[in-house]
């Protein structure tokens, strides 16, 4: 199944407009989207683990990506079994970090901050109610650029 950032993904690489059905099913989901990723923040800032593995999809991904001297590099977390302890731990926290929902790419989204840096964006995609997709990138430079990407 196709969830809004894949299918906004294939159309930035062929080139084609969004169908108006697209933008009106995007634009009817938009608040329920933003729900389900308040319950996933709450969930797991609870560390309510129970809880948290119900909102997930069994074929959960959670793929956080890490910038250092230049290079790229992304660790993966498939299935509800390895994903549920990343997103805890994820979600944790620590002395003076915030996570708060945000436009993140257009889309509900969440950013983490600690102080007044920016240290991580978040993204939540679903299939169906559950959650299919956390991509988290870590110290997003380009955020940082001036770029929308968050709001």
């Amino acid at each position: 199944m196709k969830t809004l950032t894949t299918a906004a993904s294939v159309n930035e690489q062929h080139g084609r407009t969004t169908p108006l059905w697209e933008a009106v099913w995007e634009w009817l989901a938009r608040p329920s989207h933003y729900g389900a990723v308040r319950r996933l923040r709450t969930l797991a800032q609870a560390q309510d683990m129970p809880a948290l593995v119900a909102a997930l999809h069994p074929d959960v991904t959670v793929a956080v990506t890490t910038t250092a001297g230049g290079r790229e590099n992304t660790v993966v977390a498939r299935g509800v079994r390895d994903a549920a302890p990343v997103l805890l731990h994820g979600f944790r926290g620590g002395h003076g970090v915030e996570v708060a929902e945000r436009s993140v790419n257009g889309q509900a989204g969440l950013a983490m901050t600690s102080g007044d840096e920016l240290t991580a964006l978040i993204t939540v995609d679903f299939t169906g109610s559950l959650v299919s997709l956390v991509w988290v990138r870590m110290r997003p430079d380009h955020a940082h650029r001036g770029h929308s990407y968050w709001s």
